[in-house]
């Protein structure tokens, strides 16, 4: 017989999960790096992310690999006509994988 797996615990419903880690796939300029390190601050401040419930405040280690000139300068509020819509982020495929798997 097998043991059922965990549930997961999620930190932003159907979206993030605590001990997992995702991969963000769509081509340049659809978004991605401004809808991860938005969803990265409503994770760590425990705010709901488009519409996406979050379930709890949390630690976040945001990784700038790729473009680290874009945060090299101290965060500013973006004005009110650069935030991100709310399904902007419909166009990015996102792969979640378990760390316990």
């Amino acid at each position: 017989m097998e043991a059922e797996p965990p549930a997961k615990q999620w930190l932003v419903e159907g979206i993030l999960a605590l001990r997992e880690t995702s991969a963000w796939i769509a081509p340049p300029g659809a978004m991605k790096s401004a809808l991860l390190a938005e969803a990265a601050i409503c994770v760590g401040a425990g705010l709901d992310w488009h519409g996406y419930r979050n379930k709890g405040a949390a630690g976040v280690v945001y990784f700038a690999i790729e473009r680290a000139d874009l945060v090299k300068r101290p965060p500013t509020s973006p004005p009110a006509t650069a935030r991100l819509e709310g399904n902007a982020h419909r166009g990015v495929q996102r792969h979640n994988r378990s760390d316990a798997s």
